[in-house]
């Protein structure tokens, strides 16, 4: 199997956090469950987050090219 071959990075810096306050905060609201609502846990993700795509014809190379410009 392929997973033997692999090897596992811990992640140690958020570099989005870093250099993003609001995505920071956001990140230690979900953490501290404040942003749960009583069912199922569920959160609302805020609009900052949150972007449209277009009816592509490749739609994963638009989600790529949204998130790394």
């Amino acid at each position: 199997m392929i997973w033997s071959h692999l090897k596992k990075f811990q992640l140690t810096e958020n570099m989005r956090a870093k250099e993003d306050p609001q995505f920071s905060e956001f990140l230690l609201d979900l953490g501290d469950r404040k942003l749960q609502k009583e069912t199922y846990g569920s959160v609302t993700l805020p609009r900052f987050l949150k972007t449209r795509l277009k009816l592509a014809e490749h739609p994963l190379e638009e989600i790529i090219a949204k998130l790394w410009p």
